[in-house]
């Protein structure tokens, strides 16, 4: 209220009254006692209000900080008005905050773009509203008409226009062409990749504009699209060609075709000759690759349909844009394929490209050290030439070593830093309307972009700024915010829901309009995104009653309830069941239903149930590794087994499965079951380096006459993969288990061992499972115990194993903390870890107390449970030797004896010296020093003291023992008879799934 009185009084208040509301005298008698200005919203205009006109609503329009009261308006009687106010506002050269007083009032009733102004409601009756505003005096009136005659000229001088570059295709040529000749005749689709920001669909745009193929509507692999839509896409489009049969698989409500089978239908109808002469353009691919190697990782319906295409001869030209290439491991599979790869910009093409970018000129010989810096990245030149332009001085920035510097062409570290910098730059509304834009699924057009009530000024400026990107066409231009500058916007900037539901109702008015030109598949597409906004903005019913399946933003919806922090499950076991009603033959709203059922801790059967359905109505591999997921999570290995071995006879030429079955029995110590498994998998995927490393471990650990066959297959996996990370551990691992098996060459190989596993962790150095290796090799090796306990720390904080216990546990008795090893070693038992490597570790522990015959007896037990082929038996039984040996011949008795004599003496010489540490061999005393100060003194060792004081004064201890002076415990001088040195307590592994980054080594570990 303190705004609208405030408003008043300097002249930028509009009131305007609903036609209902005018007609009441009390409310005229209070418009006429305060002299606001005001205009009517329906019916004749009544003295004082005025008709709506834009001359009426200057006070509100021509100046900023203008207020526009809607009093009691009525969305039925005053539609039209309040549509023609909409106008007036988009055309004002600022925009109003809107007050809304009634005392009941929905806000989506209003026209879209009166929606995104900033907005008060005051809970008011129009005669209350009035009665409470203040009445102006003279003084007040007349100073509020001079404030708004010295605006209006203000408002009308000319405004600087913003400097959007034109956009300009620079320094593709080379692949433009090569794109063209690849679009020329059919074949597999292409895929265009490179980094982020090189410039992907700006090379599309252009090859497309230039092309005589007919365009589709682009579609985009992104959150809620999946297997509905894309089927729905390509039946429709595949229809209007004469072609009937994906149609009707996919709107078959019982009965489906297997998904597989739809696969198959899928490329059947593409292969038409029909559609030769149309273009279509396909971004995100990257969301379905695995990003370790390219591969497409999960196996549902959208993953097997997106594969046919790949590895298909196509009549339709498809263009794919992604990150990554895509990697296959069947034989033929990617014969089919076509790829484009792009890099950086040659340095000759810099200069047109700064000079789009409106950037002062200086000397060519600067573009050198610019490509040097940039690697020729696109984007990252762009901010570079807006830089110069803002700031004037190309020398200046060149002189500062960080500014947007990068070590190759995919380094985006730097270019995201700077764009960072950019977005945290703009005000609260820049970015609220950025993250509008971003909300769009597909590139917007301009009248797509007005229809949020975002200015052409405000546009162009953001394009100016390098923070809205625009398509290389001169006709048809259109606009997206690229994913380098969307991940900089919050969530809820990104996700705001009353966005999302303007352009999706809009996006729903557009559909309607193709519908009636008869651009069918154009309708469609824009219906599945306008559902798909309003699915995320929670007005689902608002939606489109589709002619096929439409379940995909229903399923992100519902994950998306049960996966966050604060899940609402109650929500999700609703629109489960509302949309099993409409969709029941769908697959992955039966896994759903599982996840729903898991949270909502449902019984075992029922899980399984929902499983067991999601496999009748269309199997897939990515059930049958959701349910041993499951499984394993409840520790039911063989069960997971079982869902595996039913996966495998329904896909037998999935080697996924098979490799994810090797695993499960490696669990369960059934090494030849596993190594058949992994074979398998080689026979269907001969080319997939993983299976081969993950065969060499196997080999490894079936034992020593089968190293070869280990060794063999580990360079197998690392001729098709070099370097590969898992590859040089599974040969650490080998140079390990030799190094065990061959005491000669011990030291030599667990060197090499070293080496190998250290460049393992050079790609990822804080992999769990390869620290771990690390930490035992130096153990094993009496190499570096500062870092195999930074090692073994780190590999515990990321989750608890029964092995990195027992190598902690071995970290602590060289440390001298027997006491927590032993607790380790202990849990690492109830870890389920291998029982002869606790016995082994607990064997150690006890030659560290001196506890030989409890050793020899651990380490016996070590030996008799490990098999006589493993690598690990040849160090065991000779330790076993080695203790057997010292109780036969009497030493074990002796030493056992001193360490006795030792233990007890200690608590003597800790009380002696009243609880503070000393150095091993030395007795610490204080005595009173001979300068003279009685209260100062000086710490001297025993023997020191011994020496300088009389026979006759020596200490009690002394006195007690004469004929200690042949051995005195505590003037040991070993490590051994030391101390034990003092070890924390372990500490407890975080409950996040993904822990903060590791402090520093101590050592080289990478």
């Amino acid at each position: 209220m303190n705004r609208v009185e405030a408003a008043i009084t300097e002249g930028r208040c509009v009131l305007a009254l609903g036609k209902r509301a005018l007609a009441n005298p009390d409310v005229q008698a209070e418009l006429r006692r305060r002299g606001v200005p005001a205009v009517v919203l329906g019916g004749d205009p009544v003295n004082p209000a005025e008709s709506l006109s834009a001359s009426s609503l200057a006070p509100v329009l021509d100046q900023e900080g203008g207020v526009l009261v809607l009093v009691e308006p009525e969305p039925a009687e005053d539609g039209r008005a309040l549509g023609a106010l909409e106008g007036f506002v988009k055309g004002g050269a600022n925009k109003p905050r809107l007050v809304v007083a009634a005392r009941a009032f929905n806000l989506f009733a209003l026209p879209m773009g009166l929606r995104f102004l900033k907005w008060d409601h005051e809970k008011k009756r129009a005669v209350d509203f009035l009665s409470a505003l203040p009445v102006p005096t003279a003084q007040e009136l007349q100073a509020a008409a001079v404030a708004t005659s010295e605006a209006a000229p203000a408002a009308e001088a000319p405004r600087k226009r913003s400097r959007a570059p034109r956009p300009t295709f620079v320094g593709r040529e080379a692949e433009a062409e090569a794109l063209q000749g690849l679009l020329a005749e059919a074949g597999g689709p292409v895929v265009v990749t490179g980094p982020e920001g090189v410039g992907k669909r700006w090379l599309v745009e252009h090859v497309a504009d230039e092309s005589e193929l007919t365009r589709l509507p682009d579609l985009t692999l992104q959150r809620g699209v999946g297997a509905d839509t894309v089927l729905a896409f390509f039946a429709a489009l595949a229809r209007s060609v004469g072609s009937e049969a994906l149609h009707t698989a996919i709107r078959t409500r019982e009965g489906r075709e297997p998904p597989a089978e739809i696969a198959q239908i899928l490329v059947e109808a593409l292969g038409n000759e029909a559609l030769a002469d149309k273009l279509l353009v396909v971004h995100g691919l990257d969301s379905l690759l695995d990003r370790r190697d390219g591969s497409i990782y999960r196996e549902g319906r959208l993953e097997l349909a997106v594969r046919a295409l790949l590895t298909s001869s196509l009549q339709l030209r498809i263009v794919f844009t992604s990150t990554l290439a895509p990697t296959f491991y069947r034989e033929g599979e990617s014969q089919h394929l076509r790829v484009l790869e792009l890099g950086g910009l040659k340095g000759k093409y810099l200069h047109e490209l700064y000079s789009t970018w409106q950037a002062p000129e200086f000397p060519r010989e600067h573009f050198g050290p610019i490509s040097e810096r940039t690697q020729g990245h696109p984007m990252a030149n762009r901010y570079l030439a807006i830089a110069v332009r803002e700031e004037g001085d190309v020398e200046a920035i060149l002189e500062q070593p960080k500014v947007l510097r990068s070590k190759a062409v995919d380094d985006l570290a730097p270019l995201a830093r700077h764009i960072k910098r950019r977005v945290e730059a703009l005000d609260k509304e820049t970015r609220a309307v950025l993250g509008a834009l971003s909300s769009f699924p597909e590139a917007a057009e301009p009248d797509d972009i007005s229809a949020l009530g975002i200015k052409r000024e405000l546009r162009l400026r953001l394009v100016a700024e390098g923070l809205l990107e625009q398509t290389p066409v001169l006709q048809g231009r259109r606009y997206y915010v690229h994913p380098l500058v969307r991940q900089h916007l919050s969530y809820r900037e990104v996700s705001d829901f009353s966005a999302m539901e303007t352009i999706g109702l809009h996006l729903q008015q557009k559909a309607a309009a193709r519908r009636k030109e008869d651009a069918l598949l154009e309708a469609l597409s824009l219906d599945f995104q306008a559902n798909r906004l309003l699915v995320e903005a929670r007005r689902q019913r608002s939606r489109t009653r589709m002619p096929y399946p439409d379940s995909d933003p229903m399923i992100d919806s519902i994950r998306g309830l049960v996966r966050r922090k604060n899940a609402r499950v109650d929500i999700a076991r609703m629109r489960v069941n509302e949309t099993l009603k409409s969709d029941p033959q769908n697959p992955e709203l039966h896994l759903v239903d599982a996840e729903v059922k898991i949270a909502e801790k449902a019984g075992n059967e029922a899980i399984a149930k929902a499983f067991e359905q999601a496999v009748a109505v269309g199997p897939t591999p990515e059930i049958f590794h959701a349910e041993t997921t499951w499984q394993l999570q409840r520790r039911a290995h063989g069960k997971a087994l079982d869902a595996l071995q039913r996966g495998t006879a329904l896909f037998p030429k999935n080697g996924r499965l098979f490799r994810r079955m090797s695993t499960v029995l490696l669990a369960q110590d059934r090494l030849i079951d596993a190594r058949d498994a992994l074979q398998k998998s080689i026979e269907v995927e001969p080319m997939m380096p993983g299976a081969y490393s993950q065969l060499g471990e196997v080999y490894t650990l079936i034992g020593v006459d089968h190293f070869d066959k280990a060794a063999e297959v580990i360079e197998e996996a690392l001729r098709l993969e070099p370097e590969g990370p898992n590859h040089l551990a599974a040969r650490a691992g080998l140079l390990h288990a030799k190094a065990l098996a061959e005491p000669e060459h011990e030291a030599e190989l667990l060197k090499e061992a070293e080496e190998t596993i250290r460049a393992a962790l050079a790609s990822d150095k804080n992999h769990p499972r390869r620290m771990l290796r690390l930490a035992t090799i130096l153990l094993d090796a009496e190499g570096d115990v500062e870092q195999a306990e930074w090692l073994t720390k780190n590999v515990l904080k990321r989750g608890e194993t029964g092995e990195a216990l027992l190598q902690r546990a071995r970290v602590l008795i060289r440390k001298r903390a027997p006491e927590e090893a032993e607790r380790l070693i202990d849990r690492a038992a109830k870890k389920r870890a291998p029982m002869n490597h606790v016995q082994a570790t607990r064997a150690e522990l006890e030659i560290a107390r001196s506890q030989f015959f409890h050793a020899f007896e651990a380490i016996k037990a070590a030996v008799a449970g490990t098999s006589p082929n493993a690598p690990e038996r040849v160090r065991y039984e000779r330790t076993m030797k080695q203790m057997q040996a010292l109780i036969e011949s009497g030493q074990a008795a002796e030493l056992m004896r001193a360490a006795a004599t030792e233990e007890a003496a200690a608590p003597a010489v800790a009380e002696a010296d009243e609880g503070k540490r000393r150095d091993p061999g030395s007795t610490t005393i204080l005595r009173k020093t001979q300068r003279g100060d009685e209260d100062a003194t000086e710490e001297i060792s025993k023997a020191e003291a011994a020496e300088a004081a009389p026979a006759e004064e020596a200490a009690p201890d002394e006195e007690a023992a004469p004929d200690e002076e042949a051995a005195p415990a505590e003037e040991a001088d070993t490590d051994e008879q030391a101390a034990p040195v003092e070890e924390p307590p372990v500490e407890e592994p975080p409950a996040e799934e993904d822990p903060a980054p590791a402090e520093e080594p101590p050592g080289d570990v990478a």
